[in-house]
């Protein structure tokens, strides 16, 4: 997703923020750098500190979001689609590079809803085999991850699993399971023409606005003009609440306006 600001001056310039669009360019889901699948041979000594955060998501300005999360995620964030072919829901996060709901010490804002995609990292759920099969990998490169010493153990001494490892698979197969359902939802609105590619700008000061592009909106003047059959039809999908509260998240973006202009940048 990319920005661009333009001042009282009448200048203006532009540079790309971190998003979950522009991660899944590079081949790999947003965040993960270095992800490894689980395996007992390979980490049974390792697991993850218990003093983890929220650091890794600092520098993103927008995290895909399920089906599920919907209701949850539009009373706090604003809800657009990534604007490739996928075009998945996303929660935008901040107006620049920066997440507005981290702080610097990597706490999230316990105010605010925490996507189930940012809760179930470093762990993640991976297609092998030309998609036949799904593993549980965990990003080596993570803060968080440690090869050996004290914390959640990925495995026991007799190799098998240890809860925690299984509490991570349970969360990532629910998580993988809306997305398949996400996309489904995201199909329909394709096929009713309801996504369109726009900007949208947010002024942020006086004199000072910044408009954000390359991702698609749930296009409510469209919506508007559905027919009386399609809107029963959505109604019966039980999809047209769903729209409902797409199309309410965007009062959110007054919220990331004033958080903005914080000097710290981050959400209070």
């Amino acid at each position: 997703m990319s920005k661009t600001t333009k001042a009282s001056n009448g200048k203006a310039g532009s540079d790309k923020a971190a998003s979950a669009q522009e991660a899944a360019q590079t081949g790999l889901p947003l965040f993960l750098k270095n992800p490894r699948p689980l395996d007992a041979e390979v980490h049974g000594t390792a697991g993850l500190k218990k003093d983890g955060n929220f650091n890794f998501a600092q520098q993103t300005n927008s995290v895909p979001i399920t089906l599920a999360e919907l209701p949850e995620a539009a009373l706090y964030y604003p809800i657009v689609f990534t604007g490739d072919d996928s075009a998945l829901p996303v929660v935008v996060l901040g107006l620049e590079q920066s997440n507005y709901f981290v702080s610097d010490k990597g706490q999230w804002n316990d105010a605010n809803y925490i996507p189930a995609y940012v809760r179930q990292y470093p762990f993640v759920l991976m297609e092998v085999d030309n998609g036949k099969r799904l593993v549980l990998c965990v990003d080596e490169a993570a803060e968080s991850f440690t090869a050996k010493g004290p914390g959640n153990a990925f495995f026991e001494a007799d190799k098998k699993p240890t809860a925690f490892t299984q509490g991570a698979l349970d969360f990532c197969t629910a998580v993988h399971q809306q997305h398949m359902l996400t996309r489904g939802f995201v199909e329909v609105l394709k096929q009713y023409d309801l996504l369109s590619l726009q900007g949208i700008q947010v002024n942020v000061s006086q004199g000072k606005t910044i408009r954000l592009s390359g991702f698609k909106i749930l296009d409510e003047a469209k919506f508007n003009q559905l027919p009386g059959e399609t809107i029963l039809k959505l109604r019966e999908q039980g999809y047209l609440g769903l729209i409902y509260m797409v199309l309410a998240s965007s009062r959110n973006w007054p919220k990331l306006a004033r958080f903005a202009t914080l000097d710290t940048r981050k959400a209070a």
